[in-house]
């Protein structure tokens, strides 16, 4: 519960006030990193904790005798199609016209869902979500609304 409100929800509260003043396709976006890895074995017991997808968004291999997976991989080639997208076009989705890193991606990658509709569930494939994270929240906003700590 701590980290939903702590992260995700205020991270939707963010996103869904960006997305609304936004100009043009300058807006926020969601996601969740939901991959599960065996690149660091110590660490499989806390699941995916803030921070744990910087290895495949920097497609860093830690540690160095860490034997990667083709799923691996293609968590990489998802950070970076999305990322290289957003970079170039402003948006993760790239239009028409998406970037190379698109191309290492076994299926071309779903749209990305706006912060009212959902997130982005960063999984292999990438997938988008349109529940899990809007249930948590708009309870928590409920609960916040109503003690008045928001």
């Amino acid at each position: 519960m701590l980290r939903d409100d702590l992260f995700a929800c205020s991270g939707r509260r963010l996103a869904r006030a960006m997305h609304a003043s936004s100009v043009g396709d300058s807006a926020g976006y969601l996601y969740q990193f939901r991959y599960a890895s065996k690149l660091m074995p110590d660490l499989d017991a806390m699941g995916d904790y803030h921070g744990s997808e910087m290895a495949f968004v920097f497609n860093v291999r830690y540690p160095m005798h860490a034997v990667v997976t083709k799923r691996d991989e293609q968590m990489v080639a998802a950070f970076g199609c999305f990322w290289s997208n957003l970079a170039h076009y402003g948006h993760p989705d790239g239009g028409d016209s998406a970037v190379d890193a698109c191309r290492a991606l076994d299926a071309a990658p779903p749209a990305w869902p706006s912060p009212d509709e959902g997130l982005m569930a960063m999984e292999v494939p990438p997938s988008a979500d349109d529940h899990q994270i809007n249930d948590k929240c708009d309870q928590m906003d409920r609960i916040f609304e109503k003690y008045g700590h928001r």
